[in-house]
């Protein structure tokens, strides 16, 4: 028997989304796309006068969430990062800022970075009819490996999450996922 918790199994925390309503999924993900673009358009002048390096990175998260995932470089050692995800009975999208601790230790030469930081949670559940939103605080902590040539980026991440609205509990979210770096 596989057990359960606040209302959805646990069996469907890394599946994929099959009950979801669609109209919801795009409503989070038009305020998924606003916070990226808002960050994103915000740095636009930073990028242009500065000669430091950015870039944007896409791909996809396995885990709790299960999702897209993306990361945008902000300087050299802080990104935002975030993921849209599923389950079957619920939306879930956070936005970290992240903080790099480079060259953390190396395998074959690849240096493995280490990163940490803070964001904010928002998940839609819905179970039987009833819809339940929730907000929230996070805190990551994660390894990511960077390889150059593709421009790919594999990480490991757990975090700590505090729901506060409408009511306070405490859970932890853990992915691996892949990104590409666009520029």
């Amino acid at each position: 028997m596989i057990p359960k918790r606040s209302g959805y199994n646990l069996a469907y925390s890394i599946g994929i989304c099959s009950n979801v309503d669609m109209r919801k999924l795009f409503s989070l993900n038009g305020l998924f796309l606003a916070m990226i673009l808002s960050v994103a358009l915000a740095n636009l002048k930073a990028r242009a006068m500065s000669e430091e390096e950015h870039s944007l990175a896409l791909g996809f998260a396995l885990g709790t969430p299960t999702g897209l995932s993306g990361r945008y470089l902000l300087d050299g050692r802080d990104s935002l990062s975030s993921v849209l995800g599923w389950t079957d009975h619920h939306i879930n999208m956070h936005v970290d800022y992240i903080r790099m601790r480079e060259d953390l230790f190396k395998i074959d030469k690849a240096p493995i970075d280490a990163y940490y930081g803070g964001g904010v949670i928002l998940w839609q559940k819905e179970d039987k009819g009833d819809v339940e939103n929730r907000l929230g605080v996070r805190i990551p902590g994660g390894l990511m490996l960077q390889i150059e040539d593709p421009n790919l980026e594999f990480f490991i991440e757990l975090a700590v999450v505090l729901n506060l609205v409408p009511s306070t509990i405490a859970t932890a979210n853990f992915n691996i996922g892949l990104r590409y770096q666009f520029f």
